[in-house]
């Protein structure tokens, strides 16, 4: 066979087949929609994304090692709003940084007023601060918030000939500055943490002053996202936006960097994520069994008892077989004759040995197996 010379390769259409409109098909290892003719498929917005079941464990787990450490250091929790007077920020982050001028999402609402989706928080505590008068609380505030964090310096290639040429902040710092620095560095010291001086970071917002800094993986950096978050010193940006003179330091750390970092170590330590741990699994048949169950359950759950069940399967196997997959280490089973006689099947899923218990002794008899009993 030959080739005709110059031949334009033919292109490949990959249309969906009739049978599957309206159905999940594969595309790159994900489920991806067909819709069906004349219907529109809604996708989550361009910078946007869900966050899946199967990804829930990571987010919760990073969520609740942020609450624990910041009540063992005293931080209280601070909410904002989602929406504040784009001025808030153009008056404390400047105009011409990226942020302002590039990714904050501005515009007006119905009485004619400038507001946008906050590009970062810190402006917005400083507001509550003043708002609220907590100057007037006990001394330091200690906040932390959960919400969108972004990081930005240029590590483009085009810009590293510009920075090999700029002159090193460091010899440019006043005493006192130079003073302050040296104090930061005397306390990372005694604190044995490890860190490099890089007098090429910068910090996109103008409010900070003094040392900012940024965390990484024990790897070190490897490229523009590398970074898993920073902060800094904003002294004097309580005082511009109208309280106090106000001292102030604060840090962010991205949620989806931390989260693949930590994906990343898991994999090359060949370890897992537990996802959530369930005491029983209720397993019912029938729609009596059902019925029962559902109290029961209800029951159980005011108890201190984590009950995992699945009514759509009707399938004593498929049941068992779920509750294997989530390591349960007992099953209630609950069917007809048990709903007659008031009693339930419990089954040690390790032994497999089954014994039938009266429905009112349950509870008990779950706590003290699994040594929650309180005596």
């Amino acid at each position: 066979m030959f080739k005709k010379k110059n031949a334009k390769p033919m292109k490949k259409k990959i249309l969906a087949k009739k049978e599957n409109v309206g159905k999940p098909v594969k595309k790159t290892g994900e489920d991806t929609f067909v819709p069906e003719k004349g219907k529109k498929q809604y996708s989550v917005l361009r910078g946007m994304h869900d966050i899946l079941p199967k990804e829930e464990k990571y987010w919760k787990k990073c969520y609740h090692s942020a609450e624990d450490l910041a009540d063992y250091f005293q931080f209280g929790h601070i909410d904002t709003p989602v929406l504040e007077e784009a001025n808030l920020f153009i008056r404390s982050i400047g105009k011409g940084t990226d942020v302002v001028d590039k990714e904050m999402y501005l515009f007006e609402d119905r009485d004619g007023d400038k507001v946008c989706l906050r590009p970062e928080a810190t402006a917005a505590i400083v507001r509550a601060y003043n708002m609220h008068g907590m100057w007037n609380f006990p001394q330091p505030i200690k906040l932390w918030y959960w919400g969108p964090l972004r990081l930005l310096d240029c590590k483009e290639p085009g810009c590293q000939p510009v920075k090999e040429e700029a002159p090193q902040i460091i010899n440019w710092l006043g005493p006192e500055a130079k003073s302050h620095f040296m104090k930061v560095l005397e306390f990372l010291d005694e604190l044995q943490i490890q860190y490099t001086l890089k007098p090429f970071l910068v910090r996109g917002l103008d409010y900070y002053n003094n040392t900012v800094f940024e965390f990484y993986t024990a790897a070190g950096e490897d490229g523009a996202q590398s970074a898993l978050g920073g902060g800094g010193r904003y002294d004097g940006l309580v005082e511009a936006m109208g309280g106090r003179s106000t001292p102030a330091v604060g840090m962010a750390l991205g949620v989806d960097r931390s989260i693949l970092a930590w994906k990343q170590y898991n994999e090359q330590n060949k370890l897992t994520v537990v996802g959530p741990v369930y005491d029983v699994f209720f397993a019912q048949l029938g729609e009596e069994g059902k019925r029962v169950a559902l109290r029961l359950i209800n029951e159980l759950r005011g108890k201190d008892l984590k009950i995992a069940f699945n009514f759509v399967k009707n399938s004593l196997k498929v049941q068992l077989e779920t509750a294997n997959s989530l390591k349960v280490p007992f099953v209630v089973i609950l069917g007809q004759k048990e709903v007659q006689d008031k009693t339930v099947i419990l089954r040690d899923m390790e032994s497999g040995v089954q014994e039938i218990i009266d429905q009112k002794k349950i509870e008990n008899l779950l706590k003290k197996k699994l040594g929650k009993l309180e005596v």
